[in-house]
C-alpha cells in the first residue's frame, strides 16, 4: 500500500518514542492523549526557549577573538597549540539588550584550521519577554568552517521565570538546524519535567524527538 505524502509541518512537533504497556482500554487511552495535549500546550514554549538560547550560542560564539592568542610554553606540555587565556565577548544584540559570553580558556590546533576548543564556559544572553538566559558548560568544539557546535561534556541553560535544561552532551549543526545527544536529557520547569535516554531537534526547533525512557512529570497544582 502507498503511504499518502505528508506535508512537511507547520509548527512544532513532539514525537515521544518509548516502551509501552498493550492492552489498555479506551478510557486509559483517552486520558493520556488530553494528558499529552495538555503537556505539549505548555511544554513546547519551554523547549522553543531552550532552543533558542543553544542556538544562539554559535552566533555569539563566532565573536570570539581570533588575533589575541598566545603560544604555550613547552613546560606546559601544549607548545604545538595555540591558547588564548580567559577569552570574553560582549556586545549587544540587535535590539540593544547586552550580552556576555566567557571561558576559562581557548585552545586551538594549527593543523585543524577553523576548530576552537573551549573550557569551561559560562554566558548570558537575552531572551526576549523571559530576561535572560545563563548557559554553563564544561568545554565545547567551535568549528567555525562547518557551522558546527559540540558539546562534549555536559551543560545546562538556566532562564530567569525558571525554565531549565540538563544535557550530558549535545551536537550542534547551525546550517542545517538540528540538534542531536545521544546521552541523558532533563528539562524542567516549575511545574514540568521531563526526561528522555536521547533527544533530536530538527528544522531548527520545528520537530523535536526524544527517545527512549521517556518519563514526564506533571505537578498539577502548580499547573492550574
Amino acid at each position: 500500500m502507498n503511504n499518502p505524502r505528508q506535508k512537511p509541518p507547520e509548527k512544532s512537533e513532539l514525537h515521544i518514542s518509548s516502551a509501552g504497556h498493550k492492552g489498555l482500554k479506551p478510557f486509559s487511552h483517552a486520558q493520556k492523549h488530553s494528558r499529552r495535549v495538555r503537556f505539549l500546550k505548555i511544554f513546547l514554549p519551554i523547549m522553543a526557549v531552550i532552543i533558542a538560547a543553544i542556538f544562539s550560542w554559535f552566533t555569539f560564539f563566532a565573536d570570539f577573538p581570533g588575533k589575541a592568542v598566545i603560544t604555550l610554553n613547552s613546560e606546559e606540555g601544549q607548545s604545538n597549540r595555540l591558547v588564548m587565556t580567559a577569552p570574553k565577548v560582549e556586545g549587544y544584540t540587535k535590539d540593544k539588550r547586552p550580552y556576555a559570553i566567557t571561558a576559562q580558556k581557548a585552545i586551538q590546533d594549527p593543523t585543524q584550521s577553523g576548530i576552537i576548543e573551549l573550557q569551561m564556559i559560562a554566558g548570558t544572553m537575552p531572551l526576549g519577554n523571559r530576561g535572560n538566559a545563563r548557559i554553563e558548560a564544561a568545554s565545547a568544539f567551535f568549528d567555525n568552517i562547518n557551522g558546527r557546535l559540540q558539546f562534549d561534556r555536559p551543560f545546562t541553560v538556566v532562564t530567569e521565570d525558571g525554565i531549565g535544561a540538563k544535557l550530558l552532551s549535545a551536537d550542534v549543526n547551525v546550517q542545517s538546524g538540528q540538534m542531536t545527544t545521544s546521552d541523558p536529557v532533563e528539562i524542567n520547569s516549575a511545574t514540568q519535567n521531563l526526561t528522555a535516554a536521547s533527544m533530536r531537534i530538527t528544522e531548527n526547533g520545528r520537530i523535536i524527538h526524544f527517545g527512549g525512557k521517556v518519563h514526564i512529570v506533571i505537578n498539577q497544582d502548580k499547573a492550574q
